[in-house]
């Protein structure tokens, strides 16, 4: 009897080890993981960063983060953009660089491979206050898979 307990016992354990996805998480349900890092930092969830370095010597005005983003499977991206009308901004994937449209809202899309790809988020401040925009990164079939922050384009 002894016996038959040890090998249910165990049996039990290897059947709840194996329903778990290997790292000790409960599984997912297919949800698109992402991780975005700017200029080396995690960007959390409200997140709000100012941006007051030239990405390039060779363009002072332009300031913003060069950044990548994780992902756990290839996604098409969007990033929903809201600022003051007519500022001045872009984002790039690679050499992919879509500039803003100038308007209070935007969408971007870009598609994201498996793994780190290049995101960069560009701006030219106005003013002493600098432009703040909001950002919100989700996969194009998932809006509530989000992460939303927001950048101050300031000068220094």
């Amino acid at each position: 009897m002894k016996k038959i307990s040890l090998v249910l016992l165990a049996a039990v354990s290897l059947l709840w080890v194996a329903c778990k996805n290997g790292n000790g998480n409960k599984p997912d349900n297919g949800k698109v993981k992402f991780e975005l890092k700017l200029d080396n930092k995690v960007i959390k969830d409200g997140d709000e960063l100012i941006a007051n370095k030239p990405l390039e010597a060779e363009f002072p005005d332009d300031l913003g983060f060069h950044g990548k983003i994780n992902t756990s499977k290839t996604i098409k991206l969007n990033i929903d953009v809201v600022r003051k009308k007519g500022t001045s901004d872009q984002i790039c994937s690679g050499m992919n660089c879509i500039p803003g449209n100038g308007e209070e809202t935007q969408t971007f899309e870009f598609t994201l491979n498996t793994g780190d790809n290049p995101l960069d988020f560009h701006g030219t401040p106005e003013g002493t206050e600098g432009n703040k925009v909001k950002y919100t990164l989700y996969p194009k079939d998932d809006k509530n898979n989000k992460l939303t922050f927001t950048i101050n384009y300031k000068k220094p």
